[in-house]
């Protein structure tokens, strides 16, 4: 059977989700409207096609990865053009245009706004993951996953777009699935053992599973932070066996 994606804008004077927010401690969500005067939703050029990695630059350029090419748009996804590289796991775009990509390959960069590539892969490591910029330039974080015993895991620091890199205090055994830094330069690192803290560049970890109220410590597979407020949200799976769609803030 193909499998067949397309992407979608969101055009709205607020979120299709709105979540009760409340910034004292950390609050299950409860609350959520669709109100479908809020929300439209807009078909892009972009369809027939499975996506396995979004997101917006700073300047607002819209990166989709597919499997049959990385596909970029300046217009809000009216038109694409496609760039290189096949099934990306991550993208990442910096404030100059460099484009970051994670894979089977390691860590792949663009310096020259995707007219050519190469590989910084990091020596050692296995498959990596996702990816994240710092809030100071040149400094780019990536997770890799052990493929077999000769290979490292852990959560890698570079300080010259990936030129270079340092495995950090992450432990091994803990893969990071997703990594995300806020307006403080302060790391989140989801796992399937909840979600991981660090606020001195990654030289300490601080677990942050206080509030979630799970029979098991939460597997999680995605955050996104909101930097005007602090406000962090994740999704979250109670032991990885039911996925369950619920969102929770901490701030």
């Amino acid at each position: 059977m193909k499998r067949i994606g397309s992407l979608l804008l969101i055009q709205a004077v607020s979120l299709f989700l709105l979540f009760a927010l409340i910034t004292n401690g950390c609050q299950q969500t409860n609350t959520v409207s669709t109100d479908q005067d809020l929300i439209s939703w807009q078909q892009t050029a972009l369809d027939s096609l499975f996506i396995t990695a979004l997101t917006v630059s700073p300047k607002g350029e819209i990166y989709a990865g597919t499997c049959e090419g990385i596909f970029r748009s300046p217009d809000q996804g009216e038109s694409w053009e496609k760039l290189d590289l096949i099934c990306p796991a991550g993208i990442a775009v910096d404030t100059n245009g460099y484009i970051f990509v994670t894979g089977g390959a390691g860590v792949v960069r663009s310096l020259d706004s995707g007219r050519t590539w190469d590989s910084v892969r990091l020596s050692g490591a296995g498959q990596t993951r996702p990816l994240a910029f710092g809030k100071t330039p040149g400094v780019v974080y990536t997770s890799v996953g052990i493929s077999d015993e000769n290979l490292i895991g852990g959560l890698y620091r570079s300080e010259d777009y990936g030129a270079t890199w340092r495995k950090t205090s992450f432990p091994d055994s803990i893969g990071a699935w997703m990594i995300a830094v806020n307006g403080n330069d302060d790391i989140f690192a989801g796992t399937g053992f909840g979600l991981f803290r660090s606020i001195d560049e990654a030289q300490s970890w601080q677990l942050l599973n206080v509030g979630f109220e799970l029979d098991y410590g939460p597997i999680v597979d995605a955050i996104a932070i909101e930097n005007r407020n602090g406000n962090i949200f994740t999704t979250i799976d109670d032991d990885g066996s039911e996925p369950r769609a619920e969102v929770r803030l901490r701030a």
